[in-house]
């Protein structure tokens, strides 16, 4: 059964109409999945984003824009890591869930399909850097680099490879223009 078609059919509760209104929902954003952590949190799952609501306060996450989501079974703890920019640490949000229910599984697989492309580029010596496509809510691909470790994004020859490799991605995605990173 197709995730989506499995989100409808299995209902684990409805979501307090007070944390729709509170987490900002359009009416017409469908709700998939939803859990509370321990802490009071709400996380609610949308086919766009993933929405953190601490107290009145909600924090839109889109897919795209999450890193990585990691689980500790034993604990129970989600851990939702943002998209960052080159030396800067990443957000990084941690919820002790009251169960899991299928907003575990809707977090992975979103996050896992707002990936369009990505590609290792070895810069030989074992350093290099991954080029990834991501796919944001209006549709569009987010083009993002990734650096391993003591390469310099502003070394002349790390620069053209990377610029090489974009151009690359982008064609075999069907995209002309000027990349956005």
């Amino acid at each position: 059964m197709p995730l989506a078609r499995l989100f409808r059919a299995v209902r684990h509760g409805q979501l307090p109409s007070e944390v729709r209104r509170l987490a900002g929902l359009p009416a017409r954003e469908r709700v998939l999945a939803h859990g509370r952590a321990t802490d009071g949190t709400w996380l609610v799952g949308t086919p766009a984003a993933l929405v953190v609501l601490r107290g009145d306060d909600p924090r839109r996450l889109s897919w795209a824009g999450i890193q990585e989501v990691g689980w500790n079974d034993e604990e129970q703890r989600l851990t939702v890591t943002e998209v960052g920019s080159f030396g800067e640490r990443r957000s990084v949000h941690s919820f002790q869930l009251e169960e899991q229910g299928l907003l575990l599984q809707l977090v992975r697989e979103r996050v896992q399909a707002s990936i369009v492309l990505q590609r290792r580029v070895s810069l030989g010596r074992r350093r290099g850097f991954t080029v990834i496509g991501r796919r944001g809510e209006n549709g569009a691909i987010a083009w993002m680099v990734e650096y391993d470790a003591g390469v310099q994004p502003d070394d002349p020859e790390v620069s053209r490879s990377v610029e090489e490799a974009l151009a690359a991605a982008r064609q075999d995605v069907g995209e002309t223009g000027d990349p956005s990173i």
